[in-house]
């Protein structure tokens, strides 16, 4: 017989599995419209968050 708990970690397993697949596909869909290859992707997002962070540094110089 199985309690409450059982039925809790099914429901928070479900939405994790559900919240990865849509984070999967919606990186699968900007990769597909910037027409990059996975590693040119990550680089890509790599290099636009060290741009962000060096504006921001600059920023806070002034």
């Amino acid at each position: 017989m199985s309690g409450p708990s059982d039925t809790n970690t099914i429901l928070t397993d479900g939405v994790h599995r559900e919240e990865k697949s849509l984070y999967g596909q919606v990186l699968m869909n900007v990769q597909r419209l910037l027409n990059l290859t996975k590693g040119q992707l990550f680089h890509r997002l790599m290099s636009e968050y060290s741009n962000n962070i060096k504006w921001k540094e600059e920023i806070s110089y002034v």
